[in-house]
């Protein structure tokens, strides 16, 4: 089994070992963006390194890319902040909906539009991956720990549920997807099967 595969299968493993949550697809209509607590970086989060990311991705291998943060004193390289995977067994599609033929390739590009919010816009924007999903992995380890954004680090904010949530465009309703939340790792993992926006929020303003 190759060893990209291998990691895949283990993590259901991994979800045993860590303290973890999984949390349901969205289901039913979205939620508008003022009804949304996201995460916000902590004010002593080191600064990333780089606010846009971008890489070839082949159809029939695994690529991936990540964004770091600046590297801390005594490091040769800054923390992981999101580490995005596709595999080589996945069936990559253009927007259009015609799929790539085996080493044909296409430009991936990850940008986020304020280095403060856990939030990342994907292009090009409907491109599909179909037969595996790609993986989203992002870490908060960085975040304010306030995350239900009431004001005050508390018992609630270790009880308050949060995950990956997606927009098709800027201005339009967020819905949530399933993930895998590893407390211990500070981390929140997701199956990617399209290109849109995707940012790390929880609850609903309404909710609370």
């Amino acid at each position: 089994m190759p060893k990209y595969l291998t990691s895949r299968v283990l993590l259901a493993s991994l979800a045993l070992l860590a303290a973890c949550e999984r949390s349901p697809s969205g289901g039913g209509g979205g939620v508008e963006p003022g009804d949304l607590v996201f995460l916000r970086a902590s004010s002593s989060a080191p600064p990333v390194a780089a606010v846009h990311a971008e890489f070839w991705a082949v159809q029939g291998e695994n690529r991936e890319v990540r964004i770091r943060y600046q590297p801390r004193a005594g490091q040769s390289q800054g923390e992981d902040l999101l580490r995005f995977r596709v595999s080589g067994n996945t069936r990559m599609r253009r927007p259009d909906g015609t799929a790539l033929a085996e080493d044909d390739s296409i430009r991936i590009t990850i940008d986020m539009p304020d280095p403060s919010r856990f939030e990342f816009q994907f292009a090009p924007s409907g491109m599909r991956f179909d037969r595996e999903p790609a993986e989203l992995r992002v870490s908060y380890a960085f975040a304010n720990p306030d995350f239900n954004g009431d004001g005050r680090v508390d018992g609630q904010d270790d009880d308050f549920e949060f995950g990956f949530w997606r927009r098709e465009a800027p201005g339009q309703d967020w819905t949530r997807i399933g993930d895998l939340r590893l407390h211990d790792l500070a981390e929140v993992r997701g199956d990617i099967t399209g290109f849109t926006g995707y940012a790390l929020a929880g609850g609903t303003r309404q909710a609370r």
